[in-house]
This record gives C-alpha cells, structure tokens and sequence, in this order.
C-alpha cells in the first residue's frame, strides 16, 4: 500500500501487522504467566537461604550452643591463646552437664566430603590429645542455604564416622540450620 499510495491497501497491511504482533505479545504473555505458576506451585519463587560463611556458619552454631569460642588446650589444660602446639576448637560449651568442644562446619557435603573428613581427622585427633579428658567432642554441620537429601546427610555422617572410628568412634554429629 505504501509503495502504490493506495491507503486502503496500507490500512489492511497495518492492521494484520498489528494482529500479528498482539498474537505474538499474547503467546508471550500466556508463557510468562505460566511460568510464574510454575514458580508459584513450586515454591521457586521463595527468597533463597544464602550459604553462610564459615566465620558465620561458627557464630550460628555459637549462638545455638553457647559455650566460649577458641578456647586453647594443650596436654589437658586450658593455655592462652597462640600457645605453640594447642588446640582450638570452635566452641567448648556444657550440654547435658558435661563440657563439650564443637567444631562447627560448613563443607558442601556433595562436592567437598573427603576434603571436610580429612580436616576432621587432624583436628578431632588434636583435641583427643590436648583436650582434658573430661570434655567430649562434638561436630555441627551447618546446612544452612543447601537442599541435600536425606541420602547425602546420611551418606556425610557416616563417611565422619568412618573416617574419625580409629580416633574418636561415635562422635556426635549435628546437622544444623540457621
């Protein structure tokens, strides 16, 4: 039409250009509303726990616990802090009417587990050592921000406790959200 100068021509052309587009804004509008109904029925559209920190992954489990954090022990008894050869853990507290040392983590437990098991090793085997032989042990696994199954929290515990059995067997372990 506008190549003739034919108005009516032009007109017919604007208006199926102009359906053609609504049809298509239309489609569009129909996906993106269906999404957001998926997101709605998923729960997707729920804000998403952020992964602490360690440094704040240790102060949740602080704040869950209590106690006094690193605190140090050399030979089984309580030294200042830097002493050369001590022991630190996270946090030494009283559960049950005992005192317990903590050691508070935050591994991904899918990606990370033998790395966390190794790490566990030398500390839990310091603390056997230097602790005074009154205090019990304890981990705290922070899975704050992580959506693992029931298998991987079964499958981390019992790697922990296959890994420490020759150091401290049957150490609790604690899976904790903040």
């Amino acid at each position: 039409g506008l190549e003739t100068g034919d108005f009516d021509e032009a007109l017919k052309a604007a208006v199926v250009e102009g359906s053609e587009s609504f049809k298509c804004s239309a489609i569009s509008g129909a996906v993106a509303g269906g999404v957001k109904s998926i997101y709605l029925m998923t729960g997707a559209d729920k804000p998403v726990t952020k992964i602490p920190t360690p440094r704040q992954s240790e102060l949740n489990v602080l704040k869950k616990y209590g106690g006094e954090e690193q605190v140090s022990y050399l030979n089984g008894k309580k030294v200042s802090a830097g002493t050369l050869g001590a022991t630190r853990p996270d946090i030494v507290t009283q559960i049950g009417g005992h005192t317990e040392a903590i050691e508070g983590k935050n591994y991904n437990l899918e990606k990370n587990l033998s790395r966390l098991c190794e790490k566990l090793k030398k500390q839990v085997s310091d603390r056997v050592e230097n602790l005074p032989a009154e205090v019990s042990q304890r981990i705290v696994l922070d899975i704050s921000g992580r959506d693992y199954s029931p298998e991987v929290l079964e499958n981390a515990a019992e790697k922990i406790h296959q890994a420490l059995d020759g150091i401290y067997p049957d150490i609790p372990i604690d899976f904790f959200t903040a």
